[in-house]
Formats: structure tokens, C-alpha cells, sequence
């Protein structure tokens, strides 16, 4: 997928006719969401479109990228998360829409309220490519002449005032949206500004209902207030999401790999009932336990017999093609 999408923007690149436009996001105090173009003059919107397309294509001309799925995110560094939630987050739904949507109003410094503006998008369409880079605005970003001095330092290296405001556009990205399609780049920014807690929590209730119905858990509702933690719902979620182990293991043989793995080392921290037929959790670190084990994440080398502990795995089980 890395590749296709680097091949995608080499194409865009390559097409002198394809130029990104400039837009900015704006939501006023009622919450409501709009869109304004940059009017931008002709060799500038051309310095600014490529300046954001060759950024991008460093970013993703990276052999150790991974593309992840934001449900199964992992703490890679090289990495950039597709947003595979069914909740829809309300902004990123509204920018889509320059895709397929021509915007017609301008954004004016003079009159639109700079507090509404949130962030700014370029966007880039190639016969049936549709790309949309988009980075959050902050008030460092903009430069008024009212509250400071803007200094020029000319060829002669004499220093100049300048008498406009300055607004500077930061050539990195926050988000793509690849024809139609999220990812993420910066998932602390998702969470503190787009409520995306909210969503996971709730993505987790459901990972919650799905261990009930496995039954391996007799006091499954102590797993509803760890749920409260984003970081642990975060793993709840790869449970149902990513984790193939409550669809293709069933519930004895889940039973027997906790008691057997690495001599019992895991029934330190799992307690089975009276019958052994279900666990009652306690401690913090007993739910972190299990958790692990329905993530898959205790594993057997095959090459050396060596166990290990690995929240970040890559599936590479071949796939038959019928």
C-alpha cells in the first residue's frame, strides 16, 4: 500500500497541469463547519502545491513506513494509521467533501474571525485521484503587524520592515485523506482536538461485550472501569479488531495455553474459578495480562523454541488465492 500511494504522488507531481489548492477550515462558536479557498496568486499556489506534495513524498519514500490500521495502532515509530473506525469523526467528513465539492468563498483576514480558523488543507485533483493533506492551525502560525515587528533581511543584508501581516503555512501534515480515506499521522493531536477518545471508549465497550460472550471471564464487568483509560481501552479494541484469537481459538484450548505457556507463568497473574473453567480477575496488572493473551501477544519461536512477549507483530501467514 506504501508504494501505491508514493507511485499516486509521483504521478501528481509529475502533472504541471495538477495543482494543489489551498483551503482553510474553519468552525464558529455555534460549531459549525466551513470552507474557504486561499486566494493565492498563480506562482505562489504552484510553490505552496509542490512544497506540500514533495513533503509527503519524502514521508512516505520510506522503506520501514508501515501503514497500520488506526484500531491495531502499536508504539512503531515509523508509521501512519488508517482510520478504520465506523464512527465518522464530523470534521474530517466535512474536508472530504473538497474531493468532490468546489468550494466558492474566499477566506478574508480582514474580515473572518481568525479565532474560528482551525486548520488548512491543500488539495489535489488528478483525473480519478483525489488527495487533501491537512495540518491543525495554531495562533504562532499567524503573525500580526498590530502586536509585533515582521523583519526582512534583503540581499544587501540591510533589515526591512515588513507592513503586512504574515501567516505562515507549515509544509508538514497532520492528516491525509486519500479518496476518502483517513490516515492519521499524529495520533495525539486526533485524541486531544477531535474527541476521539470518545470513540474509543465506546469501540472498547464493544471488545468488552464480545469477551463476555466468549465466557473465558466470570467478572467481566471489572473490565468496564479499566475502560476509562484510554490507553487500556486502546487494547481492549485490538482484541476484536485485530487479534484473531476469540474467532479462531476456542474456549479449552485458550484455557490449556494459559495454564501450560512457559511452565504456568502466566497463572501468577490469572486466577481460575473453583471448576477452572473461567477467570476472576484482579489486579491492574492480571486485566493487562489477559489482555496480552487475546492480543496474541505470547508467542513461540519456532526456530529456537524461545517464548517472548510482543504487543508489535506483523502478520505474514500466506494467504491462498483461490
Amino acid at each position: 500500500m506504501r508504494e501505491e500511494i508514493l507511485r499516486r504522488f509521483r504521478v501528481i507531481k509529475e502533472d504541471s497541469g495538477t495543482i494543489g489548492e489551498l483551503h482553510f477550515f474553519l468552525v464558529d462558536d455555534s460549531g459549525e463547519f466551513s470552507l474557504k479557498k486561499g486566494d493565492v496568486q498563480g506562482e505562489a499556489q504552484k510553490i505552496i502545491s509542490d512544497a506540500f506534495m514533495d513533503n509527503a513524498i519524502r514521508f512516505f519514500d520510506n522503506d520501514d513506513l508501515h501503514i497500520i490500521n488506526l484500531s491495531e495502532a502499536d508504539n512503531r515509530k515509523d508509521a501512519i494509521f488508517r482510520y478504520d473506525f465506523e464512527n465518522a469523526l464530523p470534521e474530517f467528513t466535512y474536508i472530504t467533501r473538497l474531493q468532490t465539492v468546489e468550494e466558492e468563498d474566499y477566506y478574508n483576514f480582514k474580515h473572518d474571525d481568525i479565532s474560528n480558523l482551525k486548520g488548512y488543507c491543500i488539495t489535489y485533483i488528478h483525473d480519478n485521484m483525489r488527495v487533501t493533506f491537512y495540518k491543525q492551525h495554531y495562533a504562532v502560525f499567524l503573525l500580526d503587524k498590530d502586536t509585533s515587528f515582521s523583519l526582512k533581511f534583503n540581499r544587501t543584508d540591510r533589515i526591512e520592515v515588513l507592513e503586512d501581516d504574515i501567516f505562515r503555512l507549515n509544509k508538514s501534515f497532520d492528516f491525509i485523506i486519500i479518496d476518502g480515506t483517513l490516515y492519521v499521522k499524529d495520533i495525539d493531536k486526533l485524541e486531544k482536538n477531535y474527541k476521539f477518545h470518545e470513540i474509543i471508549k465506546a469501540n472498547a465497550q464493544r471488545s468488552i461485550e464480545a469477551i463476555r460472550e466468549f465466557g473465558l471471564i466470570e467478572n467481566i464487568d471489572s473490565l468496564t472501569t479499566e475502560a476509562e483509560d484510554v490507553s487500556f481501552a486502546r487494547k481492549l479494541i485490538k482484541v476484536t479488531q485485530a487479534s484473531p484469537v476469540l474467532t479462531e481459538v476456542d474456549k479449552p484450548t485458550l484455557i490449556s495455553f494459559i495454564k501450560q505457556y512457559s511452565d504456568g507463568m502466566l497463572l501468577n497473574q490469572l486466577k481460575f474459578n473453583e471448576t477452572e473453567d473461567a477467570i476472576i480477575l484482579g489486579s491492574k496488572k492480571s486485566k493487562k495480562t489477559l489482555l496480552k493473551v487475546l492480543n496474541d501477544d505470547y508467542l513461540e519461536s519456532k526456530l529456537t523454541s524461545h517464548l517472548y512477549s510482543s504487543a508489535t507483530k506483523d502478520d505474514v501467514t500466506p494467504t491462498i488465492e483461490v
